[in-house]
């Protein structure tokens, strides 16, 4: 008997092929013919047509009665405003963390996990003189301090392990290396439901991190706090734990409301 696994290259080749089809139907080019598919991918017409007749039978193909040539059915109208919502959650979240800024005066930025990294998305700068900047779309591993293990520890045992199984680097000599603290720092955080590193992935800077529920309700991203040590005292901090489970609030609400997934 064959397992699950031994099938798996061969369902995947299929929705290979199947995902190689949908990419053909462009601005350019949005009607096809069977042969003229088959011949494009270098692929059997059997093998296209199956797929056409399946995209067609599921709505995602329409046919041409006259022509019998296939376009794109009304399904995509739907998944494409979603991407659009996707793509534009700058614009639906940037506002709650310049609100964030500027009651704290301190840099705030938004991770989304990628893989099994962490991504910025969007960094909103403190005004002062001296702050941390982060760059939009530079990622690291979610090991490297508060706004990756606020993420970190929310996700699946086995995730995690893969993660803390990995080779750490240590951005600085305060960087967390031993996988046992991690995995106490982790139910540390899922206990408290807030992230807080000092320098650990940049000197002299104290994050605090919020984990962020996406429209799925799980833990995909993270609110950070960020500034230099000198400026966050325990007041501080604790004003930061205040505003910030606010903004939290908020800025879930409208991953929900938005329907937004990561």
């Amino acid at each position: 008997m064959r397992t699950i696994l031994e099938e798996g290259p061969k369902i995947l080749s299929s929705v290979q092929l199947s995902l190689q089809v949908m990419k053909c139907f462009t601005v350019e080019k949005p009607v096809w013919g069977i042969r003229e598919l088959a011949r494009e991918l270098d692929q059997s017409h059997t093998k296209i047509f199956r797929i056409l007749e399946t995209m067609k039978e599921e709505g995602f193909a329409v046919q041409n009665p006259e022509t019998k040539k296939y376009s794109l059915g009304t399904p995509y109208i739907e998944l494409g405003n979603l991407v659009k919502k996707q793509f534009n959650v700058e614009e639906e979240l940037r506002p709650c963390m310049i609100e964030l800024r500027d009651a704290l005066d301190e840099s705030i930025f938004f991770t989304v996990i990628n893989q099994r990294q962490g991504k910025t998305l969007i960094a909103v700068d403190s005004q002062q003189g001296v702050k941390f900047t982060a760059f939009e779309g530079s990622s690291e591993p979610l090991y490297a301090g508060a706004s990756y293990r606020a993420i970190l520890a929310y996700q699946s045992p086995e995730f995690i392990q893969e993660v803390l199984s990995e080779e750490m680097f240590p951005y600085t000599e305060k960087t967390i290396l031993d996988k046992e603290v991690h995995y106490e720092k982790l139910a540390e955080i899922r206990k408290q439901g807030y992230a807080i590193s000092y320098g650990e992935y940049t000197r002299d800077v104290c994050a605090i991190a919020f984990p962020i529920r996406d429209a799925s309700s799980e833990v995909r991203a993270s609110l950070t706090i960020s500034g230099p040590l000198y400026r966050i005292s325990e007041e501080k901090q604790q004003d930061a734990l205040n505003i910030g489970k606010v903004t939290q609030g908020k800025i879930e609400h409208i991953l929900k409301r938005s329907n937004i997934y990561f």
